[in-house]
């Protein structure tokens, strides 16, 4: 005989992959929105939180994307804090961009990596993307983060320029009496980043 009241068992399913936190990116030399200009070999860090509020975080991937290129690299919560592994066959690094290292800033229910990135390649940009995954092999991605790594690695070149006020002009020689004013125009262009300064230089007679 069996006596005492029936038992209920519940299972509550664990099935909701991991959040997207935040995202930023530093050691750029240019921010315009989304755009994050750096010069070819500048390091620059890529850094990506994420929250799994039921079995906690196991992975988290970046992956750059464009220009013909598609590196990514894994890291593992569950390993040492610098850890990094590739992704299937995937590669890591190209001609054009490095994923050079990876450092584990938080590990909680919430996790942060910063990524180590080197461009090389002037004139490419990489569409940054996350990909993570939890204990219970719960995944999110590859989703956009909106960021767009930018590479420039040309400077501006000079459009056209002219001078004005002259009294007398002798070909590239261009004379005034004392205390007339000249007005000296030059126009740059920059296809890429965009300007940012133009200096003008005077120099000549020990001055």
């Amino acid at each position: 005989d069996f006596g005492g009241e029936q038992a209920i068992l519940k299972y509550t399913p664990e099935n909701e992959p991991p959040q997207h936190i935040a995202h930023q990116l530093t050691g750029n030399q240019y921010t315009n929105g989304n755009d994050y200009w750096a010069q070819p070999n500048t390091q620059v860090k890529i850094t990506l939180r994420q929250y799994d509020k039921e079995s906690g975080n196991r992975f988290q991937y970046l992956r750059l994307y464009g220009s013909g290129v598609d590196v990514r690299l894994r890291h593992d919560f569950e390993k040492d804090s610098t850890n990094t592994g590739t992704v299937g066959n995937g590669q890591f690094v190209s001609p054009h961009v490095n994923i050079d290292s990876a450092r584990r800033t938080e590990n909680t229910k919430y996790g942060r990596v910063e990524w180590q990135v080197t461009p090389k390649t002037h004139g490419h940009n990489y569409d940054i993307h996350y990909y993570y995954q939890d204990l219970a092999n719960n995944t999110v991605g590859y989703n956009a983060t909106g960021m767009r790594l930018r590479v420039d690695g040309v400077a501006p070149t000079l459009n056209d320029s002219s001078i004005s006020g002259a009294r007398y002009i002798n070909e590239d020689v261009y004379w005034i009496k004392p205390n007339d004013n000249l007005t000296v125009s030059i126009r740059q262009h920059d296809g890429h980043s965009g300007n940012k300064f133009q200096y003008l230089r005077l120099h000549g007679n020990n001055g």
